[in-house]
Parts: structure tokens; sequence; C-alpha cells
């Protein structure tokens, strides 16, 4: 447990601009595991796949591909990615959206979270997404 009041937002206003570029190029090459993560329902998977491959018209929703790119691999740093990223996380940037531009259900927002999570980086490179 931590013991100080300074919180790590307090600590990052001491470092230079060197310094933030040192502590980026470290923890970019630190090859640390991820925690295993549970499997999500294949069913909310594959819905999640459609939605972001193909979108839904009749919903008016388009697809995440047209901006993020085939497999979400984006182009970051303008377009970020989405392929691996946590399912909360892509849940709760969905929700932020739906509250203003998107058009997506609770069960859509699910479905997309959820197979985002699962998509494997190499997609980029013509992999398998899967």
């Amino acid at each position: 447990m931590r013991q100080s009041g300074v919180s790590a937002l307090d600590n990052d206003k001491a470092l230079s601009s060197d310094d933030i570029a040192d502590v980026t190029a470290y923890y970019a090459g630190v090859n640390a595991s991820f925690l295993p993560l549970a499997p999500a329902d294949p069913t909310l998977v594959k819905h999640g796949e459609e939605l972001a491959k193909v979108g839904s018209a009749a919903r008016g929703i388009q697809s995440c591909d047209n901006c993020h790119g085939p497999g979400g691999v984006g182009e970051p740093p303008a377009i970020p990615y989405l392929a691996g990223q946590y399912e909360h996380y892509i849940a709760f940037e969905l929700q932020m959206w739906q509250r203003g531009l998107r058009k997506s259900s609770p069960e859509e927002i699910a479905a997309v979270a959820a197979y985002y999570q699962q998509v494997c980086m190499h997609a980029e490179s013509g992999g398998s997404s899967q």
C-alpha cells in the first residue's frame, strides 16, 4: 500500500521532456505478460465481429473498420487501435460516444467490446484475427 500522499500524477510534473521520453521508451520495451482473460460468449463475439466489420444499416451504425481499419488496427496516434484492447475499455469508450454521437445499444456495445478484446494485433499484417 502506498504510504505517501503523492500520486503518480504529482510525480510527472517534475519530469522533463527527456525524462518522459526515457520512461516511455522503457515501458514500450518491457515485455510483460498479461493476465489471462476469461473467454467471452462466442455468440456475443460473433455479433461484435459483424458490427465491427459491417455495422448495422438497420440501426444506422457504421462499421468500426471504416475509421479504425480492418481488424481494428488503427493508425496510432491519430487513429487509435481497438484490437486487443480490454473489453471494459472498449465498452467505456463506446458508452461515451453513445452519450453524444453513437447509436449503439448496451448489447451492441458489449458485443463489439467482447470481439475486439480477443482480436490479435497481428491482423494488420494480414494474419488471422482469431
